[in-house]
């Protein structure tokens, strides 16, 4: 039995529009998000090597999103920085020993065919960028700034047993 094809629910090429905290990132291009889930088998002795089901352990150390920043500007550059000073010189490095949740703030990636709408965004509940300011200049072609975004459990929600302390659908 062949399912029901609805053309007018199929989306072609709907970009998200980013906010990290209340700061939007402007025009972007290629948002990736790359949420790797760590599952564990559960086995029992009297099954031998039967996978009975899996278990959900929560997300790997190298989980992340990318974002292609087109409108780099000092203020962004700052502000995607959070280590860094607000005038003046700024490192563009953390300090030696810095812990990141420090900096964490909520990530939003907004379906931009969505509007006003929020049902869709994507949430993922604590995020710090951690790629450093690489922006390769040639003279001929436009900015763009490769942010990496560190995903981080929210501690709040996992002392409370929220059932995902990483990330959620806001409409959900």
């Amino acid at each position: 039995m062949a399912g029901t094809v609805t053309p007018g629910n199929q989306r072609i090429g709907i970009p998200y529009d980013v906010l990290w905290g209340s700061t939007d990132l402007g025009g972007v291009d290629d948002v990736k998000p790359n949420l790797k889930l760590i599952w564990e088998a559960l086995k029992c002795g009297s099954t031998g090597d039967v996978k009975l089901d899996d278990v959900y352990r929560g997300i790997s150390d190298d989980s992340h999103v990318s974002v292609i920043v087109r409108e780099v500007q000092l203020a962004l550059i700052r502000t995607l920085m959070p280590w860094a000073a607000v005038s003046g010189a700024f490192d563009l490095t953390p300090p030696i020993g810095a812990r990141m949740q420090q900096y964490a703030q909520q990530l939003t990636l907004h379906p931009r065919d969505k509007g006003s709408t929020t049902t869709e965004d994507v949430l993922f509940w604590k995020a710090v960028p951690v790629q450093s300011f690489l922006l390769p200049r040639n003279g001929k072609d436009p900015d763009k700034w490769e942010i990496i975004f560190n995903v981080y459990p929210d501690l709040t929600k996992l002392a409370a047993g929220i059932a995902s302390p990483f990330a959620g659908i806001k409409g959900v």
